[in-house]
């Protein structure tokens, strides 16, 4: 066999191309990440115990007493707020983000058939080239019988040149799973705050393709590229969701059409600075099991259901130490596992959360949008798989160092005035 394991073949052509320094990778960032989750531990059990809580938080004590928490410390309620996420304001700052950061402009058509009446088509054009079709997209947001959980976009066709060298125009189709679409017309439809996550993170793998300028082989276009690069486009679309100058605009109440209130506005962006290592430590949590099991396989530990059980337990021991686990997550609950693209590289969620806030890092509070990082973010897509993901990553960055602390800092995991080239990966 060519491989010495299924992980090694996984890993071939990555940015992280061996178990070792994927290894690297996930224990570095479980250091910094497990240091804020012991302090928020303890925090937030001193905080039950004034509540007449228990001594020792279980798993499922945490999430009640962090919602109390923020409640208290942070003003801050998820029904003062709720009524106001909706999907007329979703599509509102998702189009004009698009036209913003990507030059994507979208106008519906009703002369290409879809699946279903909730799934509506679009022709996206460039600005800069308003009678070209870059791409056809197909956007099915609302929740149904025939979708699984989550949100994904598939690709029905990707960018290339056909036989007589005319380039044929992807064909994307993004599926989410808002709520079932409102009816009622004297009503905005009501969604949640998760959805305006998704739709924009979905919105990424979309243009990371309707921007693809790679024309020769559809397998090397748009997205098709080292898959723990892949992430990247999206997540960079992450980072514009909770920013208060796109949200203000476009949160009013799904029944009068008033405003979000300033304040309400604030408290959400003021209970995100609490106890956030809580959620990393959980992602992280799917992230590092996923990768143990890849390597216990390939070290020739797992050869029984007994043994995984036993791997399974050794983790969670080590990961969390006497800490209390929030859920229990078991191999059962990744139904990707050996079967799917993610499999051995879900890391690459995390790395891309790092690089978006290192790329960003200089410029953030500056505005929301950046001339230099919106061009390299393009070229970047455009590229496709034509690159070694390390160059492709370097021209992008602009430095053969990624810099970790942006990222923590922004997350509450570290001190505000840390140095942020304190903790750096050289690529």
């Amino acid at each position: 066999m060519r491989y010495s394991s299924h992980m090694h073949m996984r890993l071939e052509g990555m940015l992280f191309n061996t178990p070792k320094d994927v290894e690297h990778f996930l224990e570095t960032m479980n250091g910094f990440v497990h240091l804020a989750y012991e302090k928020d531990i303890e925090t937030l059990t001193e905080f039950a115990q004034e509540l007449g809580g228990p001594e020792t938080l279980e798993p499922w004590d945490i999430y009640y007493y962090q919602t109390k928490y923020l409640e208290r410390h942070a003003s801050f309620n998820w029904g003062d707020i709720l009524n106001y996420f909706t999907f007329e304001g979703f599509w509102e700052a998702y189009t004009e983000h698009q036209k913003q950061a990507f030059g994507l402009i979208y106008k519906k058509t009703e002369a290409i058939e879809t699946p279903h009446p909730d799934c509506e088509a679009y022709y996206v054009h460039l600005e800069d080239n308003p009678e070209e079709v870059a791409a056809v997209v197909y956007l099915d947001y609302f929740k149904s019988d025939h979708k699984r959980l989550g949100g994904w976009a598939k690709y029905i066709k990707r960018s290339h040149l056909d036989k007589n060298g005319v380039r044929q125009i992807p064909h994307i189709h993004v599926l989410t799973n808002f709520p079932v679409k409102n009816t009622k017309p004297d009503e905005r439809h009501k969604i949640f705050y998760v959805n305006f996550d998704t739709g924009f993170h979905e919105g990424g793998h979309l243009a990371h393709n309707a921007c693809s300028n790679t024309q020769e082989f559809s397998k090397m276009a748009g997205s098709n590229i080292a898959y723990d690069l892949v992430e990247i486009p999206a997540k960079q679309q992450n980072r514009f969701v909770p920013l208060q100058k796109l949200l203000q605009p476009v949160l009013k109440n799904y029944q009068t059409g008033e405003p979000v209130p300033e304040a309400t506005l604030d408290a959400f962006y003021n209970a995100g600075r609490h106890l956030n290592s809580m959620n990393i430590k959980y992602a992280l949590e799917w992230t590092s099991i996923d990768f143990l099991v890849h390597k216990a396989a390939a070290d020739g530990h797992i050869q029984t259901a007994d043994d995984l059980e036993r791997v399974e337990e050794e983790f969670f021991r080590n990961f969390y130490g006497d800490l209390p686990q929030q859920y229990p997550v078991r191999t059962a609950n990744l139904r990707h596992i050996f079967i799917s693209s993610y499999d051995c590289v879900l890391y690459n969620y995390h790395l891309a959360d790092i690089i978006t806030y290192a790329r960003r890092a200089e410029h953030v509070e500056q505005g929301l949008y950046d001339e230099d990082l919106t061009q390299k973010m393009l070229d970047f897509m455009a590229a496709g798989d034509t690159r070694p993901p390390k160059e492709l990553l370097q021209e992008f960055m602009g430095s053969k160092d990624i810099a970790l602390v942006p990222y923590l800092k922004a997350q509450g995991l570290v001190p505000k005035d840390t140095p942020n080239d304190q903790h750096m990966f050289t690529l």
